[in-house]
């Protein structure tokens, strides 16, 4: 199995089919002009494009985002006490009077809710913090929501924002 998103897979797709349509064009047009000459650009050309294909900026970009999220995946896995580290860091961004909903996966929720007292103690004043469980999260994915505010921790939020960061 693919480790490549859908979009990412469509994206190779999409550019795989339109070499393959130039270079059928291309051969097309230098085997109707029957020259030995014309068949050796066409390699040249065919590796150039290939070449740039794999060296394209945004398929760098994507391959580096699918290996991050493959070793964030490993690490929650092998360490599922890491929601804790990530929801402190979330807690102390917020309000210390504001009351918390964290959402999470189930397996995450059960983690959370047996540590809600180190939670609670991130903030000077007291504070009421629920956690609950959400089938919709991945593992390692959070969602926080504080008076009329909403984090969005969820891994694939996170890549999504760092792809658009390196894009620009």
């Amino acid at each position: 199995m693919s480790n490549f998103s859908a979009e990412q897979l469509n994206y190779l797709a999409r550019v795989r089919k339109r070499l393959v349509l130039k270079q059928k064009a291309y051969r097309q047009k230098m085997f109707s002009l029957g020259t030995l000459e014309g068949l050796e650009r066409y390699k040249i050309i065919n590796a150039a494009q290939e070449a740039s294909m794999l060296n394209s900026r945004e398929f760098k970009i994507d391959c580096a985002l699918e290996l991050a999220r493959t070793i964030v995946e490993e690490q929650l896995s092998n360490k599922p006490e890491l929601i804790i580290f990530m929801a402190q860091k979330i807690l102390k961004n917020i309000a210390e009077h504001t009351d918390v909903e964290i959402s999470a996966h189930p397996s995450d929720a059960i983690i959370l809710n047996g540590k809600i007292s180190e939670l609670s103690l991130l903030s000077q004043s007291p504070r009421k913090i629920i956690v609950s469980n959400d089938e919709s999260l991945k593992r390692g994915s959070l969602v926080v929501k504080a008076n009329k505010s909403i984090v969005d921790a969820q891994l694939s939020t996170l890549l999504s924002r760092a792809r658009e960061i390196l894009i620009a």
